[in-house]
């Protein structure tokens, strides 16, 4: 049996073809030679030369013409590849963004169903702490705490997840007025001192006072709750949060710097991201589902400002968020909030 070369086998039209292309050419000649002949001995040499000149154009012409068919073919052929490849990946993602949709409305109804029960955990359980029902020794109340602060975990994860849904959904309702920034840090740091204490951190501020601008005091509270608690998850025993308010001309920015392990430079880009977790070991030691800075940055987007982040390895981070002013002097332009923490660094 002959064997059988794959390759030979591949090169065999091509051949075939050329052979064809070489005896159309040599019909051609032999015909454009007898033409002229004939009209030699029939019109003249001038003319059997202007008309035998025209035979080997006009068989170039044809030749053009095929392969420019051949070439039409092929491209359309490619585009209709094309064509129906693109309709399965519209397919795709028609598919992939109904998920999205379901998964996002099944996190909603369940966020909403957790609530309830939450809400009767969390107000027995104070009910129990107030000694209503009858009077507690130290050891029960040393449980009832411990209840109350794992439900008050779960309230806020139950919460974190109807923020998204309301995110996703564009229902992020902002009920934002003119009154001081400074007082809304002040009392989303004081509310934190108690967890930085038993964690052996030490938190402090520096803020300048009064710093009018608009916005949404419980909206922008959670943001400085979010990065303030995010520093003290990631910073060990005998570590420094630092948390400042400063002026940069048309806007209010606020900075929350840590002692902490740091990011890594690769992963600055996706710390915003929803459900991001960085460091999984890390992160389930200190907790949290990978909400609160997505949160951050759609809080404070909503609010006309910008929220970054800064760090090394082994260096801490630095989380920084803008929110416009309330009155606007008109001959200044700050420089962009990214570039002038980057300046004040190296300084």
């Amino acid at each position: 049996m002959p064997s059988h070369d794959p390759t030979t086998g591949a090169a065999e039209p091509e051949r075939r073809g050329s052979y064809d292309s070489v005896f159309a050419l040599g019909l051609y000649v032999v015909l454009a030679i007898g033409t002229g002949i004939l009209l030699v001995v029939w019109r003249g040499p001038h003319e059997a030369l202007a008309l035998g000149l025209l035979v080997p154009a006009a068989w170039l012409l044809v030749r053009s013409h095929r392969k420019l068919q051949a070439t039409l073919g092929e491209r359309l052929e490619a585009e209709r590849r094309l064509q129906a490849r693109t309709a399965e990946l519209q397919a795709l993602n028609d598919r992939f963004t109904e998920a999205d949709r379901y998964k996002d409305e099944f996190l909603s109804v369940l966020s909403h169903e957790l609530r309830t029960p939450l809400n009767f955990i969390t107000g027995f359980v104070s009910i129990l702490q107030d000694e209503i029902a009858g009077p507690l020794n130290d050891r029960q109340q040393e449980y009832l705490e411990r209840v109350q602060e794992g439900a008050g975990l779960m309230v806020h994860l139950v919460d974190d997840l109807l923020d998204v849904a309301r995110i996703k959904a564009g229902r992020l309702h902002l009920d934002s007025h003119e009154q001081d920034l400074a007082q809304t840090i002040a009392r989303a740091v004081a509310g934190l001192e108690p967890i930085a204490r038993r964690c052996g951190i030490k938190v402090s501020s520096d803020l300048e006072a009064p710093v009018d601008a608009v916005f949404d005091d419980a909206r922008v509270g959670q943001v400085v709750s979010n990065l303030v608690s995010n520093a003290l998850k990631f910073t060990g025993p005998g570590g420094k949060v630092d948390v400042s308010l400063s002026l940069d001309g048309t806007r209010a920015m606020v900075q929350v710097r840590d002692t902490g392990i740091g990011i890594a430079a690769a992963d600055l880009d996706r710390v915003f991201e929803r459900f991001r977790q960085l460091d999984m070991s890390t992160t389930r030691r200190a907790g949290g589902a990978g909400l609160g800075l997505t949160i951050c940055k759609e809080i404070v987007e909503a609010h006309g400002g910008q929220i970054g982040v800064m760090s090394e390895i082994g260096k801490g981070s630095l989380f920084w968020f803008t929110l416009p002013l309330a009155s606007l002097p008109a001959d200044h332009v700050p420089q962009e909030p990214a570039a002038r923490l980057r300046s004040e660094e190296r300084a």
